[in-house]
């Protein structure tokens, strides 16, 4: 059986929403999909994937609108 994750919502949480919840558990609502991140990540291309005491992990995909720069030389 394949399990199909949650879709991934971006939007506001309530200053009640965040009043209501420990540090932990607001981070484990983002890890978890029951509440939605912030529109930066979107833009940024991140996510929070987990959260426990003490660990957050937090993952990035970066794609053409994040491009490196590309190293110049300073040589002659």
């Amino acid at each position: 059986m394949t399990v199909t994750p949650k879709e991934r919502r971006y939007g506001i949480v309530s200053h009640e929403g965040r009043s209501a919840k420990s540090g932990l558990e607001f981070v484990q609502g983002l890890a978890d999909r029951t509440l939605p991140l912030n529109s930066m990540a979107r833009t940024l291309g991140y996510d929070v994937v987990e959260a426990s005491d003490g660990r957050v992990v937090v993952t990035a995909y970066p794609s053409v609108e994040h491009p490196t720069p590309k190293a110049r030389s300073t040589a002659g």
